[in-house]
């Protein structure tokens, strides 16, 4: 990048030299500046500098002699290559200040990225005797930024009028139109007016109910208006209901190498098919923000659906929304209900205009808004005191459903092109509103056609799922005879009884019926063998994730196939990352439930008969596994609470919220030893809390901002250190090392790059951590340098680790590896089939492993999203014995005595038994 050599002020045209002061050095706290005395002015100024900004230093530069009133600022800038090891483009701050003398009376904050021009609109208080412009790092990484043509202009208001009307040029009555925070609205001959016009705001109008845009509903004032601007809005009559059904796409990201245009018209003509009254893209529309086209075949796309779409504005279109969308918030109304779409980074206008908004609202009329990300705690709760009764989201590329105050809804839903980084299948999301009220959500796993598996004949066991009607009837015929129902049990299982006995024989069809009446069918031959099938034993516990503290994931009860299914129960809800515990007899999971969160908790499991003990339900999905201590088994929701709930009973013991649930992603399990809970959030936060109170003991930071859902840190211990990877550090991937009972950070790694993703495994003298594109990587704990790293494996899935072998799959892949943990090298490779639904963050088609390994003597047991429970040898990596659930199985599997325990994404806990005692 060649960098400009002048790094002063050049005037435009004949235009006098405002005497601006150069830029100077910026340091924390800024430098006071000797205030220009040059007169008002309101024309361009050129810039062209070269600077090197940190989050500590930066340069600033005062502009004097300006007049109050609306400023148009504008530059071009670049940012430089990021340090080495450093994965994405650091971005910068521009930071306008309103002075008179050493007080501010006015700020606007921008921040900017590599997104070639960026301009602000800015307002100079009367009294303001300039403008101090300071430009500084924010990502904690030092690199350089260029700024270059850099103009202020001084915009003038003139009067904006203009007529809403229908087909026929009949002027419409009572139409709310809106320029700035300011809202009009239409007299009995459809006109409007404002008085103080800004140029290049928006003029919008909020289409009314029984309407449709028969034009654009925006126009933008033009930066160089002298009179009157006039911009007229035609509506055409729809007869529409009260109840109102649409769709939640998110984060569709047009243009990355997983999601092609070809993709997301696909997608889009699929939801169609629903028949809705429209569809809601909530953000990041494109995946690079500076990249035109993208915008515009995005708009085309959405400007060409039979199915109105409305656009929300993402961190990815941010600069170029306006030039394609028009304004980053507004609103319309639709059946009973009121809709905002609100800019998740807005203007201090655009905040006036949503209380002026949501105040007009007459009757109460329940209102929806729809917000790529907020944080905001104050802004939501006066949301829902605005009779707000849902905030749909999305930015993360996860699902997940709570309640906030006065009983709000907040909703975040995955992108329905590829996984989700929780993982979630990628989906869309269907609502229904009724009765003024958020009467249902369901997430449609995409791309998943006619799906139906017989899991089981004794018990009948069936998943069926198809992305493009509903699944009305699972039937099941035996030998010819009656048919028999099914009940639904879950999202995708159906459970009955075949009437096979003992020792029984016999051909089973089974028949999926959906919504559009279509048919398919699965046959299969039973030939059960006599006596009942071996009831689990229980042997050693497992008592956590990978069963113990360092996550080594091995057990010394053996079991060895062939394995017979000796129970199935069902949690009600769904089960992804999430994984059985063993403990007291009993079996423990966490439930998922993004959808309408009335069966999200965790269930007690007899470990024998799996006949359900006690439920716990709480605040949101709980994503991981819980862990069983002394009598007492923690959860972590999806949200950031804490739960503790006696192991016998189910009782309540405490509970402990970590912070904000508008920013909390806590996608881990808890670690829980010497009377610590130990919670890590995915930002590298660390709180410790009493494991018999929830009394917090220490935190490692600010934990207000702490989360980004990249990676799983559920965190080891080994001596004295909890161990853990901060998946969303811009310096990289690192693995730190903290004292247990402080907090000091003792230990640390970023000799590695990418993001780390899964949690850490401690063996061998080594930390092993998969990160986030599909990489696995050994740390030297004695030295914290990287030992050794594989491509192509690791990401999600944790290792297991014996003797000299670690086991981990693959992200991307869908391998299985052995490699030698002192050496790096390969040992053997399993190949999974193709993955059944998509699950992988950015992800669509291929194969999968999210599955932890389990090692059990001579095997090792994983699951795998081509819907398969895989037994392996671990010296040559053969398969020994396999089971097909239809479904993706991303929990990873339990053993206990004689038995196998492990989830799927049915929601169903299998437990699988040996048929014969090994010694």
């Amino acid at each position: 990048m060649n960098r400009p050599a002048d790094s002063n002020f050049v005037p435009d045209g004949n235009m006098e030299s405002p005497g601006i002061v150069g830029w100077q050095p910026l340091y924390e706290p800024p430098l006071t500046l000797e205030k220009s005395t040059v007169q008002a002015h309101s024309g361009k100024q050129s810039l062209h500098v070269v600077l090197s900004a940190s989050v500590v230093s930066g340069v600033q530069q005062w502009v004097g002699g300006l007049e109050p009133g609306r400023y148009y600022f504008e530059a071009w800038l670049k940012s430089g290559p990021p340090p080495e090891g450093v994965t994405r483009i650091p971005k910068c701050v521009i930071d306008l200040q309103a002075m008179r003398g050493g007080e501010i009376l006015g700020q606007g904050v921008f921040v900017a990225g590599d997104w070639e021009k960026h301009h602000f609109l800015f307002d100079l208080p009367y009294g303001s005797e300039g403008i101090l412009i300071r430009l500084r790092g924010r990502d904690h990484v030092q690199t350089e930024f260029w700024i270059d043509d850099l103009s202020l202009t001084k915009l003038s208001a003139q009067p904006v009028t203009g007529r809403v009307h229908d087909e026929d040029d009949n002027g419409i009555a009572g139409v709310q139109v809106s320029h700035r925070s300011e809202i009009a609205v239409t007299d009995s001959n459809g006109v409007y007016r404002f008085e103080a016009g800004w140029p290049r705001a928006f003029v919008f109008v909020t289409t009314p109910r029984g309407y449709r845009r028969a034009t654009d509903f925006y126009a933008r004032v033009p930066s160089d208006i002298e009179d009157n601007f006039t911009a007229d809005f035609s509506l055409q009559l729809r007869a529409e209901s009260d109840d109102v059904s649409f769709v939640i796409i998110g984060d569709s990201h047009l243009g990355h190498d997983s999601i092609p245009e070809a993709v997301i018209r696909e997608d889009l003509a699929e939801i169609c098919e629903l028949g809705v009254d429209f569809i809601v893209e909530i953000g990041d529309t494109a995946d690079h923000p500076d990249n035109v086209e993208q915008h515009r075949v995005w708009k085309d796309i959405a400007s060409t659906s039979p199915i109105p779409v409305f656009t929300v504005t993402g961190n990815h279109d941010y600069p170029l929304y306006p030039d394609f969308f028009g304004p980053r918030s507004y609103s319309f109304d639709r059946g009973a209900y009121h809709f905002v779409a609100f800019n998740f980074q807005p203007e201090k206008e655009e905040v006036e205009w949503l209380w002026n908004d949501l105040s007009r609202q007459r009757f109460n009329k329940p209102t929806i808004v729809f917000s790529h990300y907020m944080t905001d705690e104050k802004r939501v709760r006066l949301m829902a005191m605005s009779n707000v009764i849902a905030l749909f989201t999305g930015h993360f590329h996860a699902n997940r459903r709570f309640k906030h105050d006065n009983n709000l809804d907040v909703i975040a839903t995955v992108t329905p092109h590829v996984g989700g980084s929780a993982p979630n299948p990628r989906a869309y999301r269907l609502v229904r509103l009724e009765d003024g009220s958020l009467k249902h959500t369901e997430l449609i796993y995409g791309g998943v056609k006619k799906l139906l598996r017989i899991v089981s004949l004794v018990p009948l066991i069936v998943n069926a799922y198809d992305t493009t009607a509903t699944i009305d009837r699972v039937i099941c015929e035996i030998d010819g005879e009656d048919e028999r129902t099914l009940t639904r049990t879950g999202k995708l299982c159906w459970r009955g009884d075949s009437g096979i006995r003992d020792g029984g024989t016999a051909t089973i069809i089974v028949k999926a019926v959906n919504s559009n009446g279509e048919t398919w069918v699965e046959e299969a031959q039973c030939n059960e063998p006599p006596g009942a099938p071996v009831l689990p034993k229980p042997g050693a516990d497992w008592p956590m994730f990978q069963r113990d503290i360092a996550h080594t994931g091995t057990t010394p009860d053996r079991v060895v196939p062939p394995l017979h299914l000796a129970w199935a129960s069902s949690t009600g809800g769904s089960i992804e990352l999430g994984s059985p515990v063993v403990a007291e007899g009993k079996v423990f999971v966490g439930v998922v439930d993004d959808e309408n969160i009335d069966v999200a908790g965790i269930i007690a499991f007899d470990a024998v008969s799996g006949e359900q003990i006690w439920k716990r339900g709480t605040d949101a999905s709980i994503p991981h596994a819980p862990v069983y201590a002394d009598g007492l088994v923690y959860g972590l929701s999806h949200i950031g609470t804490v739960y503790a709930v006696d192991a016998e009973t189910g009782e309540l013991r405490w509970t402990h919220a970590l912070g904000n649930p508008l920013n909390r992603r806590t996608l881990a399990s808890p670690a829980v030893g010497d009377g610590l809970v130990h919670v890590v959030l995915t930002g590298g936060i660390v709180v410790a809390l009493d494991a018999e109170t929830g009394t917090e003991t220490w935190k490692t930071g600010d934990i207000r901002n702490a989360d980004l859902p990249y990676s799983f840190p559920t965190p080891a211990r080994f001596e004295n250190m909890i161990f853990f990877g901060a998946g969303s550090s811009l310096e990289g991937s690192v693995i730190l090392g903290i004292d247990a009972y402080s907090g000091e950070e003792l230990w640390r790694s970023n000799e590695f790059s990418g993001r780390a993703r899964s949690a850490v495994t401690i063996g061998a003298g080594k930390a092993f951590v998969g990160s986030l594109h599909d990489t696995f990587h050994a740390i030297d704990l004695a030295t914290g340098a990287l030992a050794w790293e594989v491509p192509n494996v690791g990401g999600t899935s944790s290792a297991a680790i014996a003797e000299s072998l670690v086991y981990v799959g693959g992200d991307n892949s869908g391998k299985v590896v052995a490699i030698n943990a002192e050496t790096g090298d390969q040992q053997w490779c399993f190949q999974t089939g193709r993955a059944v639904m998509d699950l992988t963050h950015y992800l669509r088609g291929g194969s999968a492993v999210l599955s932890s390994p389990a090692i059990s003597g001579d095997l090792i047991y994983v699951g795998a999203n081509d819907g398969m429970l895989h037994a392996l040898d671990r010296e040559s990596g053969q398969s020994r014995w396999d089971f097909d659930f239809g479904v993706p199985v991303v929990s990873s599997p339990a053993v206990s005595g004689n038995t196998v325990y492990v989830c799927a994404l049915d929601g169903n806990v299998y437990a699988f038994t040996q048929s014969q005692t090994v010694a």
